[in-house]
């Protein structure tokens, strides 16, 4: 692999994207089946810089919490943080979650200064494993994104795995193609702090809610959402006053109750505060279940968390 040798780029805060900027080749690979291994040249994304970080201090590079977060903020959040590379590690399936979502890669492009949908890399990686099949430590996936497309540069942009942990990524072009780094969005950052809903439950990457808003915005996004660990924690929060957002989404309630939103929204919303005088921090709440009206404690449930979240706007 051929690397490129850039001054390490400041981090601008946006959502878990590799944006990229690419062009004189029919084909960008994120690993490739047909084309001759010697036409092919490969570079690190860690060289070109990536997206969606709003730290820089952090244990592996592709880490969404930085590294004074773990013993400060609970294990199982330190645990949710994405690191990237598209060597799958645990090859997780889910009944409920399309595959694609959950390690696939999304690739998109600006088109008449837009963000367009090209296409999605499926996680091939062979003989995987599950609860208690082994992996092979090397398993890497290898897919052909494009080909035969016409040849013009163009910036792109890939959102990466949803769900199962990425370590490395690579893209590999036509070795009479070039890559650059693409310029960052200078705008200041949405920042969301939520459940998964926000970092995950999508078709594919680019599908999650926070993705689509980044693009419709044009604003960076930063992804602080956990699965079934979004519960407005003052450790959490703390981390959040370090940012410097042009807003808060905070989207909690799918993952908290009564009694947790009525103590904890007041502590969190002060902590930001003390920090962000005028920032907006918008309070979201909770998406009715589909199937609530057929269950009534599921329906109050909803409804004594809406009114906890209310009573505390109002405080």
């Amino acid at each position: 692999m051929r690397n490129i040798i850039h001054p390490r780029r400041k981090f601008f805060n946006q959502i878990l994207y590799g944006g990229i900027s690419l062009g004189l080749s029919q084909n960008i690979l994120a690993q490739n089946f047909f084309t001759p291994e010697e036409e092919i040249d490969w570079y690190d994304v860690k060289e070109l810089g990536v997206e969606g970080k709003g730290w820089n201090d952090t244990t592996k590079y592709f880490d969404r919490l930085p590294a004074k977060a773990q013993g400060f903020v609970r294990d199982r959040l330190w645990d949710l943080s994405m690191n990237l590379k598209w060597t799958v590690l645990n090859d997780l399936d889910m009944p409920h979650m399309a595959s694609t979502g959950i390690k696939g890669i999304d690739l998109y492009t600006k088109y008449n200064n837009k963000w367009r949908y090209v296409t999605t890399a499926g996680a091939l990686v062979g003989l995987k494993t599950y609860q208690n099949k082994s992996i092979p430590a090397d398993s890497e996936n290898e897919y052909e994104l494009i080909k035969n497309m016409t040849p013009e540069f163009r910036e792109y942009k890939l959102f990466l795995p949803l769900y199962d942990g990425v370590t490395k990524l690579e893209i590999g072009i036509d070795n009479n193609a070039l890559i650059n780094k693409a310029s960052p969005n200078p705008a200041k950052p949405i920042v969301f702090y939520g459940t998964s809903r926000a970092s995950a439950c999508a078709s594919r990457p680019g599908m999650a809610f926070p993705s689509i808003l980044g693009r419709r915005l044009r604003r960076p996004t930063v992804n602080l959402g956990f699965a079934g660990n979004g519960r407005m924690e003052i450790e959490v929060g703390s981390l959040l006053a370090e940012l410097d957002p042009c807003v808060y989404v905070i989207d909690c309630l799918p993952n908290m109750n009564e009694s947790s939103v009525s103590e904890r929204t007041v502590p969190l919303v002060r902590k930001i505060r003390e920090a962000h005088k005028t920032t907006p921090i918008l309070l979201v709440e909770d998406r009715s279940y589909t199937n609530a009206r057929f269950f009534p404690a599921r329906k109050r449930h909803h409804q004594k968390s809406r009114k906890a979240l209310k009573n505390a706007e109002n405080y």
